[in-house]
């Protein structure tokens, strides 16, 4: 399937719903305002002889309605502002750990653990909707540093492992496309729309002491707010639904670009087609766009939040049975016991390996055992461990400490400081930590990251601040140390609550643009000459931004001057942001070799300015720079 050139079409038909969305609430507003003008005139006056403070309670009107729209979304949003685990405890999910005896569960963890190092972001907390039988599966956050994944129990037990990989592969792509943020912002908006018609309810009620005569202007605008924010809900479902289904599309493709298998993407909404993905939660119908297909059944006038699954299987598969894909019943798995499910003669199919009796996919092909192939040469202990919250705290400490003996020294009398009974364990878990092959560190610390995900409020706030302290005793030029804390640190920042943005000027945020390009150039270049030219390299991609960019001296090049860069532009548009990314991308690919320090580096700059990185390949080189 040409799935470059359908994400590019669903990303512009977004783009165009948004700015509808947006336009609405303009309307809403003007409407509003032209029902006031209305409710006064009521007595009969005309436009001539209606005074000044007529049209000014028109215009607060106006405003008021906007103000309501606005409060609404912005109580249900901080609502929202813990971040994923929201949304998947409101829909009845519960937490899964490693240390689960089914081997169902166990599998839907590996395989979610797989995706996020293929992917290059933290692995994300996992939720089981236990009591949901159907097929569904959700991402819901704010940024991957705050984003879980939640499965129902149909799913991790009727879909086979190509499946399962295709549908988490589906809902990642929505945490790195930030369609799940996109999701919330909308639903915030969306409340505030109701809200309207709340108020005009309100003002339903209003009695006067005249009932005749005062009680009717009341009456009269609250009928019309009441019907204006009722309309303009449900406008707003149908554009909601709408971005939906095109972000669904978009998601679908990103899968099997995460996959390279557009069957098992395929296979899953078949199943869903065979089964059902409906919801038995009460809060399955608001949380509707954030499934990979309908939580609840759409209403009418098309209200549908996904596109029909024959479509998105025709799209992923053309040569696809879809006269297969029909609610028949959970029981009509039982018939796909052997040969290939859905898919012409010729074509890729599944086993019947995949597709056990009665629809459970078959666990005895060793699928408990996660795929570790991120970790050719990690001994499995610093593994497990990275599993497991205390060791996974201790790991990030770990491997914030300096190589500089003495810097590492000063960094451990902080801590002891801090806290005095993690001192003593970190300098054999750091020589553990050095022993990694270093394409390998890196994947290590994301699997610990999606760890302490499972830390309270208190202990993340601790483990910030021994961050901190391990950060005051680095020595000026430790970039490896400092791109594990940083990265570290920007996790455990609760959503909503990054540091204060530093508002630069252009001069200053070209500078901060030649810091990083610098940094990634200096430490990925052997010589300077060839520094030189990777920086020449990485600059030409940004000449439309900043078109001149001096390259800077290596004195220049610590790690506070690079906190200041990162700050700085924190507070650039998107946009700016990604080419900043497109270039670091660049000075990296140079020499055609992506060495793990230049990856750690460029994960770390990204996910500090707040942009999705693409996915994560690692390729050493011998005697590159490490």
């Amino acid at each position: 399937m040409r799935f470059f050139e359908h994400q590019a079409q669903a990303r512009a038909k977004t783009t165009r719903l948004v700015v509808l969305y947006g336009l609405g609430v303009l309307f809403l507003g003007l409407l509003s305002g032209l029902a006031i003008h209305f409710a006064l005139s009521f007595d009969g006056s005309t436009l001539d002889n209606m005074s000044e403070a007529h049209f000014s309670l028109v215009a607060t009107g106006a405003i008021g309605t906007w103000g309501v729209v606005l409060l609404g979304s912005a109580i249900r949003t901080m609502r929202l502002g813990q971040g994923g685990r929201v949304v998947a405890e409101s829909l009845g999910g519960t937490l899964l750990n490693h240390q689960t005896a089914d081997l169902a569960e166990k599998r839907a963890l590996n395989v979610v653990e797989e995706m996020a190092l293929a992917s290059g972001m933290p692995v994300p907390p996992v939720y089981l909707l236990r009591r949901e039988t159907s097929i569904n599966a959700f991402a819901a956050g704010w940024s991957p540093d705050d984003a879980v994944i939640g499965l129902t129990r149909g799913a991790v037990e009727h879909l086979s492992r190509s499946e399962l990989q295709g549908v988490v592969a589906h809902e990642f792509s929505h945490i790195l496309n930030r369609d799940s943020a996109l999701n919330m912002r909308m639903l915030g908006v969306l409340h505030g729309i109701v809200a309207l018609s709340l108020v005009g309810r309100f003002l339903m009620t209003v009695r006067s002491s005249n009932r005749k005569r005062d009680a009717a202007p009341f009456a009269m605008i609250g009928i019309a707010l009441w019907l204006l924010g009722s309309v303009g809900a449900f406008i707003a479902e149908l554009i909601q639904a709408a971005v939906s289904r095109e972000r669904e599309f978009l998601a679908d493709a990103s899968a099997v670009q995460f996959t390279r298998d557009p069957t098992g993407i395929a296979g899953a909404l078949a199943k869903i087609g065979l089964v059902s993905s409906y919801l038995g939660s009460s809060a399955a119908r608001p949380a509707n766009h954030l499934l990979i297909a309908e939580a609840s059944p759409p209403g009418f006038f098309d209200r549908a939040s996904h596109p029909p699954l024959k479509e998105r299987i025709r799209r992923l598969v053309p040569s696809w049975n879809t006269s297969l894909c029909s609610p028949l019943g959970a029981t009509s798995l039982g018939s796909l016991g052997g040969g290939s499910f859905g898919l012409a003669s010729g074509a890729m199919g599944f086993s019947g390996a995949t597709h056990a009796q009665g629809g459970s996919a078959d666990l005895r092909d060793a699928s408990d055992e996660p795929n570790l192939s991120p970790f050719q040469g990690t001994q499995r202990h610093m593994i497990d461990g990275a599993r497991e919250p205390y060791f996974a705290r201790l790991l990030l400490l770990a491997a914030s400490l300096d190589e500089n003996l003495e810097a590492r020294n000063a960094q451990l009398a902080n801590l002891e400081l801090a806290d005095p009974s993690i001192a003593g364990l970190l300098p054999s878990i750091h020589q553990n930590y050095l022993a990694v092959p270093p394409g390998e560190r890196l994947p290590l610390i994301d699997l610990a990251l999606g760890t302490l995900a499972a830390l309270s409020r208190r202990q993340a706030d601790e483990l910030y601040l021994l961050l901190e302290q391990a950060r005051a005793g680095l020595s000026p030029f430790a970039h490896r140390a400092f791109a594990v804390l940083r990265l570290g640190q920007r996790h455990l920042v609760p959503p909503g609550q990054l540091q204060q943005r530093t508002h630069g000027s252009p001069s200053d945020r070209a500078e901060a643009i030649a810091c990083l390009l610098g940094v990634l150039a200096r430490r990925g270049q052997k010589s300077e000459t060839q520094a030189a030219s990777a920086f020449a390299h990485g600059k030409s991609r940004l000449a439309h931004l900043v078109p001149e960019l001096a390259f800077p001296a290596p004195r220049a090049l610590t790690l506070d001057a690079l906190d200041r860069a990162l700050l700085t532009l924190l507070e650039a548009p998107l946009s700016e942001r990604r080419s900043v990314l497109d270039a670091l991308e660049s000075v990296a690919s140079f020499d055609g070799v992506l060495k793990p320090l230049e990856s750690e580096l460029i994960h770390t700059f990204a996910v500090c300015l707040n942009v999705a990185t693409r996915t994560r390949l690692i390729e050493t080189e011998p005697g590159a720079v490490t």
